[in-house]
């Protein structure tokens, strides 16, 4: 997806960015090794004995954690010389090692990147969140948790010039031999893909309840073609996002509608019952079971070039020349 449909796709899913920061400053991690996607371990802290480690939690589909996969290898190469290493971690149960690997070469990162199969470091480290990063020190001692910096916010762009960058800020504090001014930051991006445990008591099943779900509410937008940053018709792809789906549905965000009820009723307003809040919510709370393949409703023809009823009289085009748009910096109204 170009640079541009992500920006667009960061806009329409801001939702998905904010929470609270949990405290992991002055904590102390435990060892651990992982191996690298062409094939060599990543060990933390390394044998090479740096001053600090910066461990960054990604993905390759949240529109946030794409965003700033530019900024992470700027960092990783502009502190390389003074002896500061990043890593990148992908503990996403959707996200293959061949996506990983696409998501490396798309951005052409210089610092080793690794899956974390089963969540075992996310666990350990208690991450949330794609794009939370660590500072460790040689001990394994938290001295920066939190975010990048602070350019996205639910709905809000800023313009570099009124960004706070927290991971840069914290790293030159730390080589300068002085304590971290802000340890702690809130934690954006899109919650983890943990996982699932399925449970034997649960209710509902995704092939005979959730998808029919999906589809009434969220494929219009979240299938191949379209403006949602991943699609939501393989099971998949499904489990890895169902904590992100039920937070999003629960704090009104998703399926994006903004027409205030105080001034009337619409008869296409894209609003999901309570009805079926809660068997998504039931259905992630007992393990997200699969449940019986005969029982999937047939699949939804692919999207339209236009969803209207028939195709325009007349298209005109915006501009008579393609537009670059910049990786930073604010886009002028065209």
């Amino acid at each position: 997806m170009p640079h541009s449909r992500w920006v667009a796709a960061f806009a329409v899913f801001s939702c998905f960015l904010q929470a609270p920061a949990t405290s992991r400053s002055e904590t102390t991690m435990a060892p651990f090794t992982l191996t690298a996607l062409d094939g060599t371990s990543i060990a933390v802290p390394s044998a090479m004995a740096d001053d600090f480690t910066v461990v960054c939690f990604l993905g390759t589909e949240c529109p946030l954690a794409r965003l700033y996969a530019p900024r992470l290898n700027e960092l990783a190469e502009a502190f390389a010389p003074r002896n500061v290493r990043f890593v990148g971690i992908d503990s996403n149960c959707q996200d293959s090692a061949e996506d990983l690997q696409a998501f490396r070469d798309e951005f052409q990162l210089t610092f080793p990147v690794a899956k974390d199969a089963e969540n075992v470091v996310a666990d350990a480290f208690r991450a949330e969140r794609m794009s939370e990063v660590f500072v460790l020190d040689s001990a394994m001692l938290v001295r920066y948790h939190g975010r990048i910096d602070d350019r996205y916010r639910p709905g809000v762009s800023r313009t570099v010039t009124n960004v706070r960058d927290d991971l840069r800020i914290a790293l030159e504090e730390l080589l300068a031999g002085k304590p971290v001014s802000v340890p702690e930051t809130d934690v954006t991006g899109c919650l983890i893909g943990r996982v699932k445990h399925e449970q034997s008591n649960a209710k509902y099943t995704y092939c005979r309840d959730v998808a029919r779900i999906l589809q009434r509410n969220c494929v219009e937008c979240h299938q191949e073609g379209e403006i949602g940053p991943f699609a939501l018709t393989d099971y998949e792809e499904i489990v890895g996002w169902a904590d992100m789906m039920v937070e999003v549905v629960d704090n009104g965000r998703m399926p994006p509608w903004h027409a205030s009820p105080e001034h009337g009723a619409f008869a296409n307003a894209r609003t999901m019952s309570e009805a079926d809040k809660q068997v998504l919510r039931d259905w992630v709370a007992t393990g997200a079971p699969y449940g019986e393949a005969a029982e999937l409703p047939a699949a939804l023809p692919p999207a339209k070039a236009w969803n209207l009823e028939r195709e325009p009289d007349l298209v005109v085009a915006m501009r008579d020349r393609p537009f670059v748009v910049p990786a930073e910096g604010t886009v002028e109204y065209q």
